[in-house]
């Protein structure tokens, strides 16, 4: 049996990619901004760690790509996007120094969104700042969300022709 190569779209367009995004938009533009609070919290908590492995090993897989010389991802580079995913995760909700690098980056990747915002709106344009986090080791709960990957993999990686085979029963054998 020969393995075969895993398409992006096939991980990234999965029903557990899809539904991991959905969760975290709704959690964090709605859920967030209504009733912010514990289950709001959790919620972001295992969609973020659903969905961070998964961008992790697509970004992967596009770089194969673009590179055209590294050998596609597998197993073990999806094992090593949970893991990296899931040590960041548990730094931000124990280590106040990763928490607040946390807030900082997430602050400056959504800076230039906010700069042409204002500039489009005819204000001016606030200086970076750090978005809201806070760490609760309680959210280490959400770490088993992180084996969404491995889930679309396993999936992924069964050839397309071969179809699940159920096992013969001794009872079912001709005598």
């Amino acid at each position: 049996m020969t393995v075969r190569r895993i398409e992006l779209a096939e991980v990234v367009l999965h029903p557990l990619s899809l539904a991991a995004l959905a969760l975290l938009l709704i959690n964090d533009n709605l859920v967030k901004t209504q009733s912010p609070g514990l289950l709001s919290g959790k919620l972001s908590g295992v969609a973020g760690m659903a969905l961070m492995p998964i961008v992790l090993f697509g970004l992967a897989i596009v770089a194969t790509e673009v590179s055209g010389c590294l050998p596609r991802p597998g197993r073990r580079a999806a094992a090593a996007c949970i893991g990296l995913v899931a040590v960041a995760y548990a730094a931000v909700e124990l280590w106040p120094l990763a928490t607040d690098a946390y807030r900082w980056t997430w602050g400056l990747l959504q800076w230039p969104g906010r700069a042409l915002a204002a500039m489009a709106a005819g204000n001016p344009v606030a200086g970076v700042r750090p978005v809201a986090a806070w760490a609760d080791a309680s959210d280490l709960l959400a770490l088993p969300a992180g084996l969404a990957l491995a889930v679309i993999l396993r999936r992924a990686a069964r050839p397309r022709d071969e179809a699940p085979r159920m096992r013969r029963h001794r009872s079912n054998q001709a005598i």
